[in-house]
C-alpha cells in the first residue's frame, strides 16, 4: 500500500514539474485561489468611479494655445459628442463646450498635429477653466464614465530599469528571459512598466505592466522579427521606452484604467487599458494620428 501511495505522489511531482510553465497563473507575485467562478471585475463594492460597461469617449488633439481639441480619424457622429463633458489631459480634467464640426479645407496635408488644427476634419470643443498642453493627444469623456475623482496623480514619468524583483517576477510568469524592462510611469503604491523579452527563433513579444501592491499584471504584445519593422515602423527590432507615455491613469474599486501612447517615427497609436482580475485587457476606445514630418 505504501510503495503505490509513493508512486502515486512521484508521478503528481513529475506532472507538476513539466506542466508548471504552462499553467495559466492568476498575475501576482504571491499565488491567489480564487474558487469563485472567473470575473473580470476585481471588486463587487460600491465605490465605482468608472463605468466600464459603457466607456464612450473620443481621443482628441489639442491645438497650439491648449485652449480647443479637435477629434482625429474616426469622428464620432455628434449625437455621441453632443454627451462628452468634459476633457482628461495628465492629471488635468476640464470642462469643455462643443463649438463646430469643421470640414477639411484645401490645405490639409493629412498630418493630424497641431499645426494643421484648422484644416483638419472633426468636431471642435473649447476647453473652459484652463488650457491643456499644445498638440497633447487627450481624451474626451462624458463626466458619468470617467469621473474628476477616479484620477490618480502620477508622481512620475521619468524613465527608468524596473526592479530585479519585479524582472524576476515576470520572468516566472513568462518561462521567458527578460532583454529589457523599464519603469515608465510611478504614483502612490503602483507602477507601469514596459518589458521585451529575449528573441526566441523568430519570435518576439513584449508585456505593458502594473505593478500594484507586489502584484503584477500584464497585457501581452506578440509579433513576428522583422529586421527593420517588428512592431512598429523602423523600430528595428527593439523597443524604445522613449516612444510610450502613460497619458493618464484611473482608478476606483473595480481597479486600474490606464490610457497610453506607442509611437513610432510616423504615427502615435493611443490607447486605454482596464484592470482585471488576472491580467491587462484593452477596450474598444483606441486610435491613431498621423504625424509624419514633412
Amino acid at each position: 500500500m505504501k510503495s503505490k501511495l509513493v508512486k502515486v505522489i512521484i508521478i503528481l511531482l513529475i506532472v507538476i514539474l513539466v506542466t508548471g510553465c504552462g499553467e495559466k497563473r492568476m498575475g501576482s507575485s504571491l499565488e491567489v485561489e480564487h474558487n469563485d467562478e472567473k470575473v473580470d471585475s476585481i471588486s463587487n463594492e460600491s465605490n465605482q468611479l468608472i463605468n466600464r460597461d459603457s466607456i464612450q469617449a473620443a481621443f482628441v488633439l489639442a491645438n497650439t494655445e491648449g485652449s480647443q481639441v479637435i477629434t482625429f480619424l474616426e469622428c464620432k457622429d455628434l449625437e455621441d459628442l453632443s454627451r462628452m463633458t468634459h476633457v482628461i489631459s495628465g492629471d488635468g480634467y476640464y470642462e469643455v463646450e462643443y463649438i463646430s464640426n469643421q470640414k477639411e479645407t484645401s490645405d490639409y496635408n493629412y498630418r493630424e498635429t497641431m499645426y494643421e488644427f484648422e484644416n483638419m476634419p472633426g468636431h471642435i470643443f473649447s476647453i473652459k477653466g484652463g488650457t491643456v498642453l499644445p498638440n497633447e493627444t487627450c481624451l474626451l469623456v462624458n463626466e458619468s464614465i470617467i469621473s474628476r475623482d477616479s484620477l490618480v496623480e502620477i508622481s512620475d514619468r521619468g524613465i527608468e530599469q524596473l526592479a530585479d524583483e519585479t524582472t524576476k517576477i515576470i520572468e516566472i510568469e513568462k518561462c521567458r528571459n527578460v532583454e529589457n524592462a523599464w519603469s515608465l510611469a510611478t504614483g502612490v503604491g503602483w507602477e507601469i512598466g514596459l518589458v521585451q523579452y529575449e528573441k526566441i527563433n523568430n519570435d518576439m513579444l513584449a508585456s505593458i505592466v502594473l505593478v500594484n501592491d507586489a502584484e503584477v499584471k500584464m497585457i501581452d504584445y506578440p509579433a513576428v522579427y522583422d529586421e527593420v519593422s517588428t512592431w512598429r515602423l523602423e523600430d528595428y527590432g527593439q523597443l524604445d521606452p522613449m516612444m510610450f507615455r502613460v497619458n493618464f491613469v484611473a482608478k476606483d474599486s473595480q481597479g486600474f484604467v490606464i490610457s497610453m501612447s506607442w509611437n513610432s517615427y510616423e504615427s502615435e497609436q493611443v490607447f486605454i487599458l482596464t484592470e482585471t482580475i488576472d491580467k491587462l485587457k484593452s477596450i474598444e476606445v483606441e486610435s491613431g494620428r498621423y504625424i509624419l514630418p514633412l
